[in-house]
C-alpha cells in the first residue's frame, strides 16, 4: 500500500508570531505533507517574511484590498475567506503530488497523530473535533447534524451527543480543520459564502454531500484553536496529542 501524500492548504493574514509554531507543529506529524500551499493575504505585520523563513513551502502573497474584519461571524468575511481559500485549492491542483488535503490554519494545532487519525476513516471529508484551550467545543459556527442542525454546547463545553461516541460518525457539516480527498475538489466543489450564521465550510459541506461524497467528524482526535501564540507554544512544546 503506497504512503498517503498529503498536500497542507491555508489562506493566512496577519498571523507571523504563529507561523515558528504552526511550522514546529506541521514538522511533527506522524504523516508529513509532500507539499504545503499557502496564500498570504493582505497582512498587516511580517507573516510575509515569516513565510519567507520556511524553505518547504509553495507559497506567494496576494492583494486583495479587503479590510481586517472582527473576530466575529458575518457575511463579509465568510465570503472572502471562501474566495481566498478557494484560490489556495486551484493552485494547489495544479500539482499532482498529493491525494488528500488538510485545510489548516495557523491559529489551530493539530497533534501529530491528527492526520494519520482522520485518514483511517474511510470518508471523502473528515474533521477532528475542535476546541479551545480547556476543551471547550468551538466550532459550532462550522459543525452541524446530518440534519443541518448546528451541534450545540453541552453543560461540560462538548456537544451532549459526542461524549460517548468513541467511533468516528457521519455529518452534515464540518470545519476549522478537515481532511479532503483530492476527488471532491476535481468534482467541482468549493467553498460558498453564507449569510454569516455559517463558515464557509458548510455550503461546501453541503455542495460535496450534493454529489454523493461523505462527511465524517472524528471524535478520536481534537484540533486546538488557539487564541493566543503562547497558548500555541505551549502545545508545541509539550507536543500534545488527542
Amino acid at each position: 500500500m503506497s504512503a498517503p501524500r498529503v498536500c497542507i492548504i491555508a489562506a493566512l493574514r496577519s498571523v507571523a508570531p504563529y507561523i515558528p509554531l504552526y511550522r514546529r507543529a506541521i514538522q511533527a506529524m506522524s504523516i508529513q505533507p509532500t507539499r504545503i500551499v499557502i496564500l498570504e493575504n493582505d497582512s498587516r505585520e511580517g507573516t510575509a517574511a515569516q513565510l519567507a523563513r520556511w524553505p518547504e513551502l509553495t507559497w506567494w502573497s496576494q492583494r486583495f484590498g479587503i479590510p481586517h474584519f472582527p473576530k466575529v461571524a458575518t457575511a463579509a468575511r465568510a465570503a472572502h475567506l471562501a474566495r481566498v481559500r478557494n484560490i489556495a485549492i486551484e493552485h494547489a491542483l495544479a500539482y499532482d503530488d498529493w491525494d488528500v488535503a488538510l485545510m489548516l490554519d495557523a491559529q489551530k494545532y493539530a497533534s501529530p497523530k491528527l492526520v494519520a487519525s482522520l485518514l483511517s476513516v474511510d470518508g471523502d471529508i473528515v474533521a477532528p473535533l475542535v476546541s479551545i484551550p480547556g476543551g471547550i467545543f468551538f466550532d459550532t459556527w462550522c459543525f452541524r447534524h446530518l440534519d443541518g442542525a448546528p451541534f450545540n454546547e453541552h453543560d461540560d463545553g462538548r456537544p451532549h451527543w459526542v461524549n460517548d461516541a468513541g467511533a468516528p460518525f457521519q455529518a452534515g457539516a464540518v470545519g476549522g480543520v478537515y481532511l479532503v480527498r483530492r476527488r471532491v475538489f476535481e468534482a467541482g466543489v468549493r467553498l460558498a459564502g453564507t449569510d454569516g450564521r455559517d463558515c464557509d465550510s458548510v455550503p461546501f459541506c453541503a455542495q460535496a454531500r450534493a454529489q454523493g461524497f461523505t462527511v465524517w467528524v472524528d471524535p478520536r482526535v481534537m484540533a486546538i484553536h488557539c487564541p493566543t501564540p503562547k497558548q500555541y507554544g505551549i502545545y508545541v512544546r509539550e507536543g500534545a496529542e488527542w
